[in-house]
């Protein structure tokens, strides 16, 4: 494990061939989150007016179905001995799971995830590393920079700033989940 800083955990946890198997099982493509009133693409129950928040559309959805529930089990375990060593939310499990692409020229801005909605920690799976750039950047008083390998997964609390490079060669594909709790009401 490689901790960045307090915050901010990389650890390799997917050989390759799982990283192709996880993209082998994407399921619908959502163009804008005005396609997620599908009961599927909920996973908080009694929250049918909730919304995502910055998801970073296009994507595609990866179901917690049987054929995938190795990848959630995985997941899920590591990322509850995670929190209980570094963070100590409540967790309530996973939120929807997306496979992004992002092709050349594509990137992801300066952002934070929506914490008062329910997510805690953010998570990015690398699946496909691009040929150059793309990096995944954090902010937490100082910019770092990290290289993300195939394999990698990239763990982080939602209120820290975020970004991905610009894609200058190959494609970049990443599973992003968050885990969530309680919502925040301010």
């Amino acid at each position: 494990m490689i901790e960045i800083s307090k915050f901010i955990i990389v650890e390799k946890i997917f050989d390759k061939y799982e990283c192709e198997k996880i993209l082998n099982s994407k399921s619908d493509f959502v163009e804008s989150s005005n396609n997620q009133r599908d009961d599927k693409f909920f996973t908080i129950p009694n929250q049918q007016d909730y919304t995502f928040g910055h998801t970073n559309y296009p994507a595609w959805l990866l179901e917690n179905t049987e054929e995938n529930k190795w990848c959630f089990d995985k997941l899920e375990d590591y990322i509850e001995k995670i929190n209980d060593e570094f963070f100590q939310f409540k967790n309530d499990g996973l939120w929807n799971s997306y496979i992004k692409q992002y092709e050349e020229g594509e990137s992801c801005s300066w952002h934070f995830d929506d914490m008062s909605r329910g997510k805690r920690l953010g998570i990015s799976l690398m699946l496909k590393k691009p040929i150059k750039g793309g990096e995944f950047e954090i902010f937490n008083g100082e910019k770092v920079s990290i290289d993300v390998k195939v394999g990698e997964i990239v763990i982080f609390p939602t209120f820290i700033f975020h970004k991905v490079n610009p894609i200058i060669k190959g494609k970049r594909l990443t599973l992003i989940t968050w885990m969530y709790s309680d919502s925040i009401n301010f």
